[in-house]
């Protein structure tokens, strides 16, 4: 089932206008017809049927599903990378349930120009296509003091990953008391430097690997993702919680109308 995500308040039986691209996208790409039915979302109130009218208006019929509450949160800064490598991990970010992306420059950040509106777009397609029912936030481009000191939830541990680490993230973030928020910074390729790390250490950030190799920044914002989203979703199902996100792509996909 085809799903757009709109920056709108949805009720049953308003008319909404699509922007151009979504238009196109209906009526050219998926040959869709006056009256033909389709999903959409907004990050607060679930998700909706809607009908396609005409000249880009259409129909929101019925909310299929509720918006859940969130039971974690989860943060990567990372520096800024090459656009189209960038945007790629925007994407598989998104898919893999990240709610916050914070782009920090570090003193080894490479100076790559950063287009923002296509980072949303993207963050946007891969909501789409992921059945979430929220778009994650990215911030703009700052330094990494400044991004922190903004982004950081009071009380959350911080984790920095560093290949040089004898600390392994998965097992220092099962050890971990639980937090339904998990932060996590990715460095540039070129590494943290000294004077970074002793910064970081001072501001209580802990230092940890990935994995037994060296990751590349794309590689390592997704393994930490993927091991912390996994460690969180155990601990909160532990707890006797419904587990992260609450509907899976499997029962959404089950849904009737």
């Amino acid at each position: 089932m085809v799903r757009l995500f709109l920056n709108a308040s949805f009720a049953p039986g308003c008319s909404l206008r699509l922007e151009n691209h979504q238009w196109h996208y209906l009526f050219r790409v998926m040959r869709f017809k006056r009256e033909d039915i389709f999903l959409v979302f907004n990050g607060q109130q679930g998700e909706w049927t809607a009908s396609l009218g005409e000249n880009g208006v259409i129909c929101i019929i019925a909310q299929r599903r509720p918006q859940p509450a969130r039971s974690c949160f989860l943060t990567v800064f990372i520096t800024p990378l090459r656009p189209h490598i960038l945007e790629m991990v925007v994407e598989k970010l998104t898919e893999l349930g990240i709610t916050h992306m914070i782009l920090s420059q570090t003193e080894r950040s490479q100076p790559h120009k950063i287009n923002e509106r296509r980072l949303e777009r993207r963050a946007i397609e891969a909501a789409e296509q992921s059945n979430r029912l929220d778009v994650p936030f990215i911030a703009p481009l700052g330094p990494l003091a400044d991004q922190i000191h903004a982004y950081r939830n009071e009380g959350a541990v911080v984790w920095a990953g560093d290949p040089q680490s004898p600390v392994l993230f998965s097992k220092a973030l099962v050890e971990a008391p639980f937090s339904p928020t998990l932060q996590m910074l990715i460095g540039p390729e070129g590494g943290w430097s000294p004077q970074e790390k002793q910064t970081l250490a001072r501001k209580g950030v802990v230092f940890v690997s990935l994995a037994s190799f060296m990751l590349r920044a794309e590689t390592a914002a997704m393994a930490a993702l993927a091991i912390g989203y996994d460690v969180m979703r155990q601990k909160i199902i532990a707890q006797g919680s419904p587990p992260p996100f609450v509907l899976g792509v499997e029962e959404a996909n089950n849904t009737l109308f």
